[in-house]
């Protein structure tokens, strides 16, 4: 609690970024925006309905990050009695007063959340892992399948968290009750499928498109274009025209996007090919916005991404995997917070939602975020060093 007092009083309005904004107007519509997952806009709308302030949502944020965190803590102290009971308490400050976490639970993002959860999901799995009854691994389960709903309901990288639960149950159910198995097996594979077929449907309702997202092909082509400058296009080997058009067209530009480092900027700067092509096809077909990015998603922009990591592999993993894999361990960039941003979510939609009166102005009482910024990627780099000394110890 005083830590959320110190940072309420440092930052009185959450920060966010372009995202904030397109969740508040999906909550505010109520419907899904074609865009991204409606799950963090259901969220609001839930803890809207108990109060329209916008310090309630962060403090609902920040509470079920602090549940989540203890309950996590609390079960590693159950299951591996450290020695020394200094080294829980550290540890326990640590983890409950890391300023990244705090900070990111005064975002109106999906981020924290999807967080809070997945430590949620991890402790269920050590409780599930650990106990060998049968009629308490099954009531663990229904925790388990509820809180991977919620979570690909958040971000669709949630998916992966289906594949590594699906792995734990056979492998630790099938020798000892192989119908509990088969059939939470059954479930988890039907949940996941369900969702992703109400996904396609609510896309092409709104898109026209037949596809779960338009994300994908955009990531995708966003990563190979780090790769273009340095290949050659045998327009012969092409066959898919419209791909060939845009593939020819990056080609053209190449020289604007010379890059030392992973970024996501090639999806959002309208002066680099991706946006550029998309208002050129928005012109040339006379579409919506929303149709024009999707269809360009699933079609030209995955299959150009799939193209270069097929055919150039070589160039894909050297432009692209391996600085993306330096930027994991030592996040630069775009990767990491700057600045406090009021702007992120327009007046309009502040004043409807969160009832936040016009006139008023959004500000922070401190830069300390902008000005520890420079050692977050340090600081990220030595939990790596300790995660691998901690397997190291395990073995």
């Amino acid at each position: 609690m005083l830590a959320f007092i110190i940072l309420k009083y440092l930052y009185p309005y959450p920060d966010g970024i372009s995202d904030s904004g397109s969740y508040v107007a999906a909550a505010i519509s109520k419907v899904y925006d074609g865009y991204r997952p409606y799950g963090y806009s259901r969220f609001l709308i839930l803890v809207h309905n108990y109060s329209s302030s916008i310090s309630f949502l962060v403090f609902v944020q920040y509470f079920i990050n602090v549940i989540a965190s203890i309950f996590f803590i609390f079960t590693l102290k159950y299951f591996f009695t450290p020695k020394n009971n200094y080294v829980f308490i550290g540890t326990l400050i640590v983890s409950l007063c890391s300023i990244l976490t705090i900070y990111l639970t005064n975002s109106v993002l999906s981020d924290s959340l999807f967080s809070s959860l997945t430590i949620l999901w991890v402790t269920f799995n050590m409780w599930f892992i650990r106990n060998q009854k049968v009629f308490i691994r099954a009531g663990l389960l229904f925790l388990i399948f509820v809180t991977l709903y919620f979570l690909v309901s958040l971000r669709y990288t949630g998916i992966i968290y289906f594949l590594i639960e699906l792995f734990l149950i056979l492998y630790l159910l099938l020798r000892q009750n192989k119908i509990l198995a088969l059939f939470s097996s059954l479930v988890l594979s039907i949940t996941i499928i369900n969702f992703y077929k109400d996904q396609v449907i609510l896309t092409k309702k709104i898109t026209e498109i037949d596809t779960f997202t338009g994300f994908s092909g955009w990531q995708s082509a966003n990563n190979a274009l780090h790769v273009l400058p340095y290949i050659k296009f045998d327009k012969s080997k092409i066959e898919n025209k419209s791909f060939a058009e845009f593939a020819l067209y990056a080609k053209s530009v190449d020289s604007l996007f010379v890059v030392d480092k992973t970024t996501a900027s090639f999806m959002w700067d309208k002066n680099l090919p991706l946006k550029q092509y998309l208002f050129n096809t928005i012109n040339k077909n006379g579409w919506r916005y929303i149709k024009a990015w999707t269809s360009l998603g699933k079609n030209e922009y995955g299959e150009f991404g799939k193209y270069i990591m097929l055919n150039y592999p070589w160039e894909y993993f050297r432009y692209f995997l391996m600085l993306n894999s330096i930027g994991v361990l030592y996040p630069i960039g775009d990767q990491l917070y700057h600045s406090y941003n009021p702007k992120a979510i327009p007046n309009e939609l502040l004043e409807m939602w969160f009832e936040i009166k016009p006139g008023i102005s959004l500000y922070s009482r401190s830069k300390i975020i902008e000005k520890i910024s420079p050692n977050f990627a340090k600081l990220r780099l030595l939990i790596w060093i300790l995660v691998f000394f901690s397997i190291v110890l395990i073995f």
